[in-house]
């Protein structure tokens, strides 16, 4: 491990940033070159407005990215061939949405059905999102033995094994694995 201090690369020195969501880690030393190109997107679907920490991470599932609600009230997805962004807000029957709500997700390609699952930070449940249609489930009754669901602050950031989802802990006095397959079908 190292990093780069002072624009010097120190590779006996320790990362000091590894919370689940973002990572410092080794960067080289190469100038910026004059051929940057960034592409700004504000076509924000109707009925949102932008505001402060209105995501909290964002997710790629090949062709679109979605960002993860923090304080937003929906999902958003940004098609990175055409810059359309949509909205989903077909939140699932009980969920309340609250701040702080999700802080990352992963993204599961499932067995014919691709899915994004939303990691609760604050909010009562695991969110699935299915990327075909924008319908969502989730279920706050699923949560094991000593997990209070309604607790904030619970996860921050997930991955996806193949077969599990595991969340990394922030407050909760866990890391949880989620069985996909049994997930609220």
């Amino acid at each position: 491990a190292g990093l780069v201090a002072d624009g010097v690369w120190k590779s006996n020195a320790t990362m000091v940033n590894q919370n689940g969501v973002t990572v410092s880690g080794p960067v080289r030393r190469q100038p910026l070159t004059d051929d940057i190109n960034l592409v700004s997107y504000m076509r924000w679907p109707e009925g949102f407005s932008i505001s402060g920490i209105a995501f909290s991470g964002v997710i790629y599932d090949g062709s679109a990215i979605w960002f993860v609600p923090y304080y937003a009230d929906r999902v958003v997805r940004l098609d990175k061939r055409t810059g359309e962004m949509k909205g989903f807000i077909g939140w699932p029957a009980g969920y309340v949405r609250v701040a702080m709500a999700f802080l990352g997700g992963v993204f599961d390609e499932g067995d014919g059905e691709p899915s994004i699952w939303l990691i609760p930070f604050s909010a009562d449940r695991v969110i699935r999102l299915f990327t075909t249609n924008g319908t969502m489930i989730g279920d706050n009754n699923t949560w094991p033995a000593g997990v209070n669901g309604a607790a904030p602050r619970k996860f921050v950031g997930g991955v996806d094994d193949g077969e599990h989802i595991w969340m990394s802990p922030h407050y909760a006095n866990c890391v949880l694995r989620l069985n996909k397959r049994n997930y609220n079908r």
